[in-house]
C-alpha cells in the first residue's frame, strides 16, 4: 500500500509483521537488500537443495556406400547408413529441510528428500536411398528411414522402438512432393519419474463434493464424488466436507508406480514449389497431424478439480482419473494431520493419460532473394502456422483461437514470422527487420456460453525486431539485436483465483509462451574468430 508515496507492506501497517519489507517485482534489477534480506531470512535454517549430474557417451558411425557401388541402377548417388550407440545417465538429488517446510506449510513438518537416477541405452540406424535421379520422366524419388531401440531404467517397459520413413518424388526440378511417417517414444525422465513428496495447505480451495460458495450446491456430481477413494455418499453437499480455516490438503510430488512411455504417431506430407521462371524462389507448405497416447502428464491440482468436475459432462478416462487423486479419509474429509498422512488430502500426479490427443494444422514457408547490383543481396523469408486443431490435458475438445477456462495457455490460430535481410557486398555488413504475428484468441469461458464482460480477449498482436552486424576487422564482427522495437506490453489477463476460477493456466497475469514479457530488449555481441 502507498504511505506517504512510499510502498508499504500491509503487515507492516496493520502491525501483525513489522518487518516486512516490500520488493519491487515489476523490475527485473530490483536488489534491494532489505527486501532480499526478509525474503530467505529463513534460508540458513531452511534450506531447500536441488543438484543434479548428467553423463553421456555416444559412439556414432556412418559411410556412403556408392563408393563401394551400391547403389540403385537408376540414381546417381549410392545408398549412405549411419548407426549409433549412446549411453546416458542422469542424476538428481533434492533435500527440503523441516524448517523449510516448516515455513512454507506453516505447521510442523518433517525433512523430506529424493534421489532420483535414470540409465538410458540406445541403439540407433539410419538410411538413405535415392531410387531414381535426373531422369527424364523423374528429377527425383527417394526413400530414408531410421529405426531406434531404447531401455530406460526408469520406464515400466524394458524395451520400446521409435522408427521413422520418409519419402520424397519430383516429377520435374520445378515441384517436389514428401510425406513422412514417424513414430516416437520417450519414457519419463528422472524429475518425473522421481519427486520429492510434501504437504501443503490451500487456504483457498473449496471441496467441490461439499456446499458450494453462496449457498450454491456442490460443484461435482454425486457420480463423480463416488469415483474418489473414501467418499461418504452421506456427506454429500453437506457442511461436514468444508474445509478448516487452515485450508485443506494438497500432496504434491506423487509418481504413478505403473509411470511409463509416451507415444506420438505423426504423419505429415506436403509440397515444395522452387518454379525455374522465378530463381532464387522457394514455397512450401505441409500438413501435420500429430496423435499422442498415454502422455506423460503432471497432473496439477487445479486440473484435478476442474477435469473431476468435468466428467458429469465429459466421462473421460481423464476426468475419471482427475477424480481418483482425491483420497478422503475415512469420515470423507480432505483435511487432518499434514505430517505425512496416508490420506485427506489431493494428490497431484504424474502418470500417463489414456487419452489419444493430439495437434493438427499446417506449415508454411517462402524464401526470396533478390540481388541488388553490385550493393549486396535482400533477401524475404516467411514462416508461418496454421493450427486446426490443439487437443491436450486441459484442452480436451481441441479448440483453437481460445484461452483460459477450459483450454489453458492461448491456442492462436495464426502465427508468421517475416523477415527481410539485406547483405552487402562480400557480406560485409547485414541488416534484417523481422514482423512476428501472433492472431487474436478468446477466452474459454466463451465455450460455454457464459458470459464474460472482462479480459474475454486476446487482440491480434504484431511485434517488429531489428538486428544488424558489421565486420569491423578480418576476424572480428560487431552486432546488435533490438527485439519488440515499440516496447508493446504484453496482454493481461486475470491469474488464478482458487479451483475453477481462473482464466489462463497458470498463476501468470501474462501468457509466456507467444508474447514478449520484458518489453524491449536490446542486445550487443562482439564475435571474434582464431
Amino acid at each position: 500500500m502507498n504511505v506517504n508515496g512510499v510502498p508499504t507492506c500491509v503487515s507492516k501497517v496493520n502491525g501483525t509483521d513489522p518487518s516486512c519489507v516490500p520488493l519491487d517485482i515489476f523490475r527485473g534489477d530490483s536488489s534491494d537488500p532489505a527486501a532480499y534480506q526478509y525474503i530467505f531470512q529463513y534460508a540458513p535454517n531452511g534450506p531447500t537443495r536441488n543438484v543434479s549430474y548428467f553423463f553421456d557417451v555416444q559412439a556414432n558411425i556412418s559411410g556412403d556406400l556408392g563408393h563401394y557401388g551400391i547403389r540403385s541402377p537408376l540414381a546417381t548417388d549410392g545408398v549412405q547408413i549411419s548407426f549409433g550407440a549412446e549411453l546416458r545417465r542422469d542424476i538428481a538429488n533434492n533435500f527440503t529441510s523441516a524448517a523449510y517446510n516448516t515455513i512454507i506449510q506453516g505447521t510442523e513438518n518433517p525433512s523430506s528428500s529424493a534421489r532420483g537416477t535414470q540409465t538410458a541405452k540406445e541403439l540407433a540406424a539410419e538410411l538413405q536411398l535415392p531410387l531414381i535421379q535426373d531422369k527424364p520422366w523423374t528429377h527425383l524419388l527417394g526413400f530414408s528411414g531410421g529405426y531406434r531401440a531404447s531401455n530406460y531404467s526408469t520406464s515400466s517397459r524394458t524395451f520400446f522402438s521409435t522408427w521413422k520413413l520418409e519419402g520424397t518424388w519430383a516429377p520435374v526440378q520445378d515441384i517436389r512432393f514428401r510425406v513422412a511417417r514417424n513414430f516416437a517414444s520417450r519414457a519419463p525422465n528422472v524429475f518425473e519419474a522421481t519427486q520429492n513428496i510434501n504437504f501443503s495447505r490451500n487456504i483457498n480451495f473449496v471441496d467441490p463434493c461439499g456446499p458450494g460458495t453462496n449457498g450454491s450446491g456442490p460443484s461435482a456430481s454425486r457420480e463423480a464424488c463416488a469415483l474418489q477413494p473414501g467418499f461418504q455418499p452421506a456427506t454429500y453437499g453437506t457442511a461436514a466436507l468444508n474445509c478448516p480455516e487452515a485450508g485443506c490438503i494438497y500432496r504434491n510430488g506423487a509418481v504413478d508406480p505403473a509411470l511409463g512411455p509416451q507415444t506420438a504417431n505423426t504423419l505429415t506430407y506436403g509440397v515444395v514449389l522452387a518454379p525455374r521462371f522465378l530463381p532464387r524462389f522457394t514455397f512450401s507448405v505441409d500438413r501435420y497431424e500429430i496423435r499422442y497416447t498415454n502422455q506423460i502428464v503432471g497432473l496439477d491440482q487445479d486440473t484435478i478439480v476442474n477435469n473431476c468436475i468435468d466428467f458429469a459432462k465429459n466421462p473421460t478416462d481423464l476426468n475419471r482419473i482427475s477424480c481418483q487423486q482425491f483420497v478422503r479419509n475415512s469420515n470423507g474429509t480432505l483435511f487432518g494431520n499434514i505430517n505425512n498422512p496416508d490420506s485427506g488430502f489431493v494428490s497431484s500426479q504424474v502418470l500417463n493419460v489414456p487419452n489419444k490427443i493430439g495437434t493438427t494444422g499446417y506449415d508454411f514457408q517462402a524464401h526470396y532473394d533478390l540481388p541488388v547490383g553490385s550493393a549486396g543481396n535482400l533477401a524475404a523469408d516467411f514462416n508461418g502456422g496454421l493450427v486446426t486443431s490443439a487437443a491436450s490435458v486441459s484442452n480436451q475438445n481441441g479448440s483453437v483461437g481460445y484461452f483460459g477456462d477450459g483450454v489453458g495457455n492461448p491456442i492462436p490460430k495464426w502465427r508468421h514470422n517475416l523477415r527481410t535481410t539485406f547483405t552487402g557486398l562480400d557480406g560485409s555488413f547485414q541488416i534484417s527487420a523481422n514482423w512476428r504475428y501472433i492472431s487474436a484468441t478468446q477466452s474459454g469461458t466463451l465455450l460455454k456460453g457464459q458470459v464474460q464482460n472482462t479480459f474475454a480477449r486476446i487482440p491480434v498482436y504484431s511485434y517488429f525486431d531489428l538486428a544488424a552486424n558489421v565486420n569491423v576487422a578480418k576476424r572480428l564482427t560487431l552486432g546488435v539485436v533490438i527485439n519488440n522495437v515499440l516496447d508493446k506490453d504484453p496482454p493481461i489477463i486475470p491469474a488464478r483465483g482458487g479451483n475453477n476460477a481462473y482464466s489462463i493456466n497458470g498463476w501468470q497475469n501474462s501468457p509466456v509462451n507467444f508474447y514478449d514479457t520484458y518489453g524491449r530488449y536490446i542486445q550487443f555481441s562482439v564475435t571474434t574468430t582464431f
